[in-house]
């Protein structure tokens, strides 16, 4: 049981870690100044197309393991996804707007819409590198739902299950969204910012979108810090 949790290295002297692998990519994409202070976790393999540009060379990372890209102030750093509020926003914060009039707007996706089985392609690190495929179910959804992606990224079956797992606990979570406005004071927020809707309820939401036109309209979706929490789990 040592070999999973890292006493062993046969193997795993060529892995690095995911801000490296991610400084790199932007460095060839010709990005200065980024901060990749903030990643944690470790790519065992991934391979890249020749012409492909450094957004899509990224989208497969940031989708496996769950972190953002933020520009600020003329300036790109990359953050993990915790759930974690940055900002507790109250009624006394909003803006007042043609579309919101000074409340919070939300809304949820319909069943119909809603993901019950997430299905993921990947490489076998442990074996001899052959595809093989995952698969998440939630009990109470609409198994023929189905969402299916494939990454040329290498990894453990393990790891792989749990980001299937992850993928499917934040789809539903994510049903639920909201509309808000806040005055310009308020512009230190920005998309991947997570905001608590309280102070009472203490409901997140990340900012996925926002448009300025003199106040910030922003466009958000539920979260829960549970959903990234790490697991304990050892690969078998």
């Amino acid at each position: 049981e040592n070999y999973a949790r890292g006493h062993w290295l046969n193997g795993r002297a060529t892995a690095q870690p995911l801000a490296n692998v991610v400084a790199e990519i932007c460095e060839s994409a010709g990005a200065v100044g980024v901060d990749v202070s903030g990643l944690y976790g470790l790519v065992r393999g991934y391979v890249l197309a020749e012409n492909g540009a450094g957004r899509a060379a990224l989208q497969p990372l940031m989708l496996a393991y769950g972190f953002d890209a933020i520009e600020r102030d003329a300036s790109l750093s990359f953050r993990m996804r915790d759930g974690i509020a940055n900002a507790v926003i109250g009624p006394e914060n909003l803006a007042v707007t043609e579309e919101t009039d000074g409340w919070i707007e939300t809304q949820r996706a319909t069943d119909a819409e809603a993901i019950g089985r997430v299905r993921l392609g990947y490489v076998e690190a442990e074996g001899d590198y052959e595809t093989r495929a995952v698969e998440a179910l939630h009990p109470a959804g609409d198994l023929q739902s189905v969402s299916q992606s494939e990454f040329a990224l290498a990894l453990t079956q393990s790891e792989a299950q749990r980001i299937a797992e992850r993928w499917l606990t934040e789809s539903r979570v994510a049903r639920d969204g909201a509309r808000l406005a806040l005055p310009p004071s308020r512009g230190d927020l920005g998309p991947g910012d997570v905001i608590a809707l309280g102070p009472e309820s203490r409901q997140l939401y990340r900012l996925d979108r926002a448009e300025q036109a003199g106040a910030i309209a922003f466009e958000a979706v539920r979260v829960e810090p549970a959903v990234y929490e790490a697991s304990d789990e050892a690969d078998a």
